[in-house]
């Protein structure tokens, strides 16, 4: 049985027992589908040092199995869980390619012919300023392609 601690650090939920040796610290979040997940995991701990083959043997399927069957409880610790996670990020994951549409594009020529004082990457950088350089090319060029910006405005 696991026992969870929300008070000792705000925002996560510390997991003790069960088969941990030390208290598991988590940020949690949800999925698309409202599931709970890790965002970030914090260990500690109380002695010695933590190796790489405990780290790969955290039984964190059985947490979140644990806390989805409390969700839908009376249970405080449930409670507090569903109001600490995040926000479903909408931002496509690491690896995977998202699937713009012809809004998205529609929106860069637009950005880049507003502001024709500045360079399209620069205009662009000024709307997504944490999108790489590169992003930002590859959306100019498929704008072009797409017959949305001339050549010289890439």
């Amino acid at each position: 049985m696991y026992y969870y601690d929300t008070a000792s650090r705000p925002g996560w939920v510390v997991v003790k027992g069960g088969t941990l040796d030390w208290p598991l610290a988590l940020k949690l979040a949800r999925d698309d589908l409202n599931r709970p997940i890790v965002k970030a995991v914090s260990i500690e701990a109380e002695e010695g040092e933590i190796l790489p083959t405990a780290i790969r043997a955290l039984p964190l399927g059985d947490i979140l199995r644990d806390i989805q069957r409390r969700l839908g409880s009376d249970d405080p610790i449930a409670q507090f869980v569903v109001r600490s996670m995040l926000e479903v990020s909408t931002a496509p994951r690491r690896g995977l390619r998202s699937t713009l549409g012809p809004a998205h594009y529609q929106r860069v020529a637009s950005l880049v012919q507003a502001r024709p004082d500045l360079k399209p990457v620069d205009a662009l950088k000024a709307q997504w300023p944490d999108t790489t350089t590169h992003t930002l090319r590859r959306w100019l060029r498929t704008a072009e392609l797409m017959g949305l910006l001339g050549p010289d405005q890439r």
